[in-house]
């Protein structure tokens, strides 16, 4: 646990973000027990590679979506969406769900250690989840003013410059 939250250079390699997007989805509905895909994604064309740690990166978004599919379990309509875009030098993953959204009086705690309300889980994923995100020069957080009900996490990582191998200069 301690080297999943201390702050370490994380190991940066060049992420073709479309095909990491499909990877951390397929992972997520795997093992789903033959139940039909609620997850579905948007990549906008021609975004750079993203020089990030694709282990750590994966763990945000692979939690993201599982919280995002978790919350719609019991909505009538059933639909998480990953957006990809580009914005001034960072790129977005935008998990927007169908879910009941997030209570406004657990707003403020939902990144903290600890402060989770699921039953089942320790409340570290959304704390471990930034820390990874900031530790990159980026964040996690809600987007208070996305479309209602339910509720979009933004991870927004910054593209900054390619990262080359030794044998690559």
């Amino acid at each position: 646990m301690r080297e999943l939250v201390e702050k370490k250079e994380p190991e940066r390699t060049n992420i073709d973000v479309e095909e990491f997007a499909r990877a951390c989805i397929d992972l997520v509905e795997m093992g789903q027990g033959g139940k039909r895909s609620i997850i579905s994604y948007t990549v906008e064309p021609d975004l750079p590679f993203l020089p990030a740690d694709p282990v750590q990166i994966r763990q945000v978004l692979v939690n993201l979506l599982r919280n995002a599919r978790e919350a719609v379990s019991d909505s009538e309509t059933q639909e998480v969406h990953l957006f990809v875009v580009g914005t001034d030098g960072f790129i977005e993953f935008r998990v927007r769900d169908t879910g009941p959204g997030v209570p406004e009086e657990v707003v403020p705690e939902l990144f903290r250690a600890f402060s989770g309300k699921k039953q089942k889980g320790l409340g570290l994923g959304l704390a471990i989840s930034r820390s990874i995100a900031q530790n990159h020069g980026g964040d996690l957080f809600l987007d208070t003013n996305a479309i209602k009900p339910g509720a979009t996490f933004v991870l927004k990582l910054p593209t900054g410059k390619p990262v080359y191998s030794e044998s690559e200069s």
